[in-house]
């Protein structure tokens, strides 16, 4: 009979609960920033014009500061139109998105960039600039490449510096930016090193991110990865607050429930004082009062007091009354008193 006080309550919050759109917070997005110098990036060249790891290339005329790169590296790469064999990087990833950055030469004297890329064998956009400043700097964090909208599965992206038959070309990689959804049973970070940003929906943006012109082929690109789907943190809010709900209107339903069975109680306790004869009063078993402080009760009455054809006693762990319904009084006089003790535990 306990059980069904509660069952209403409970049901009306799983019923509310199982409404919310909870497994879509199991699929969040993900972004993963991989270094230029990750395991997972394979670099290949010609032993005339190989790749070279920037931070110790001593014949790379490029002054980098490495305090401006990710993780102080970044693969520098120079093609020029002498019949070179292009040099090329590429990279297996499982995901929706990915952006390739790196630092850009300002010098005009400097060779400028041609950089194609392919995602899947299907070419993309490529990177071109022509430096035109009159001093040697460097802007750091410059989006090469960008590419959205994939289908979160394998994909293999290709960038390639400089073309056959076409001008000198250079390069210089510094990291890798990729999105993924990532349910809770998966891992998308399957390469190398690659670091994970978090496990939730953000933006990535580089802390040293510089102003500059927006590359050629990538129209509307800023200097920095989109951001993450904004709708799996409001599905989450929208889940909280939901379930929120439905713990009030639970809680609500609960504590009107137990009005109504108190009213209905009160409303019995009531009618039962307007007996007529012959009575029986109902006799309540005290199991969960504590019973320790009462004072011990003989069957001819408490501490010598005749209660006159009744009496309180004990009957193992449980405190009984005991009534005749042998009664001379009126309707208004037959009331049972019990000692003062007895009535401020029961009913004070």
């Amino acid at each position: 009979m306990r059980l069904k006080r509660f069952t209403g309550p409970y049901l009306c919050t799983t019923a509310i609960l199982s409404c919310l759109p909870f497994p879509s917070i199991l699929a969040a997005q993900v972004s993963v920033l991989v270094d230029d110098q990750d395991p997972g990036v394979l670099y290949q060249g010609s032993p005339a014009t190989p790749w070279n790891i920037g931070q110790t290339c001593v014949a790379c005329s490029a002054t980098i500061d490495p305090k401006q790169t990710y993780d102080g590296t970044w693969s520098d790469a120079t093609f020029r139109d002498d019949g070179d064999v292009p040099q090329s990087a590429t990279y297996n990833f499982t995901g929706t998105a990915i952006f390739v950055y790196g630092v850009q030469v300002q010098l005009s004297t400097r060779r400028p960039a041609d950089v194609l890329f392919s995602i899947d064998g299907v070419m993309q956009a490529p990177y071109t600039f022509q430096p035109s400043s009159q001093n040697d700097t460097f802007k750091y964090n410059q989006p090469l490449f960008a590419k959205q909208d994939l289908s979160n599965s394998p994909h293999t992206l290709v960038l390639q510096n400089g073309r056959v038959g076409g001008g000198p070309s250079l390069v210089l990689v510094d990291y890798l930016v990729y999105m993924s959804n990532m349910s809770s049973s998966s891992d998308p970070i399957t390469n190398g090193s690659a670091t994970s940003i978090s496990t939730v929906t953000v933006t990535f943006t580089p802390t040293s991110l510089a102003s500059g012109p927006v590359p050629s082929g990538l129209p509307g690109t800023e200097n920095r990865a989109p951001s993450g789907l904004s709708g799996s943190a409001l599905i989450a809010v929208i889940c909280l607050a939901g379930g929120l709900g439905a713990t009030l209107i639970s809680i609500a339903v609960w504590k009107l429930h137990r009005q109504l069975r108190k009213t209905a109680h009160d409303g019995g306790s009531k009618s039962d004082s307007l007996h007529t004869s012959p009575y029986s009063p109902q006799i309540y078993p005290f199991v969960q009062h504590d019973t320790s402080t009462l004072l011990p009760v003989s069957a001819q009455g408490v501490l010598g007091q005749s209660l006159g054809t009744g009496n309180i006693g004990f009957q193992g762990s449980r405190v009984v009354q005991r009534v005749s319904t042998d009664y001379s009084d009126s309707v208004e006089g037959s009331r049972i008193t019990a000692p003062p003790e007895y009535r401020s535990r029961v009913h004070g």
